[in-house]
């Protein structure tokens, strides 16, 4: 009888580690976390680097300027469209296997943003 229990209870925890392991396999593929600059393509705004973390498709995020940092925050769509906002501007880009790009307005410049997945 003691036995018994004894598998079971293994059997049990064998399940559970799988299950976990498993739900890992289905994260979404977008998540991670992603590092680059933003660089001005217009205007005469020096490139501000950029860091952001997806999760769940939230984007959330920070721009450092070099007036300030600024918060990034948004979603990602399942074929990896990203849309977000820096303050009340719109950011809007896409991923791309371990790529980001992105385009912005701010601070009287145009912005392109390119991002790579670090972890």
């Amino acid at each position: 009888m003691l036995k018994m229990k004894r598998l079971r209870r293994v059997a049990s925890v064998a399940s559970l580690l799988f299950l976990s392991l498993a739900g890992g396999a289905c994260a979404d593929p977008f998540d991670g976390r992603w590092d680059g600059l933003a660089t001005a393509t217009s205007g005469r705004c020096r490139p501000a680097a950029v860091t952001l973390t997806v999760s769940d498709k939230v984007g959330i995020g920070q721009v450092n300027f070099q007036r300030g940092t600024h918060d990034i925050r948004g979603t990602v769509t399942k074929d990896g469209a990203f849309g977000a906002t820096i303050v009340f501007e719109r950011l809007t880009g896409t991923f791309v296997r371990d790529m980001f790009e992105g385009i912005f307005t701010g601070d009287d410049c145009i912005w392109k943003m390119v991002l790579k997945r670090t972890r």
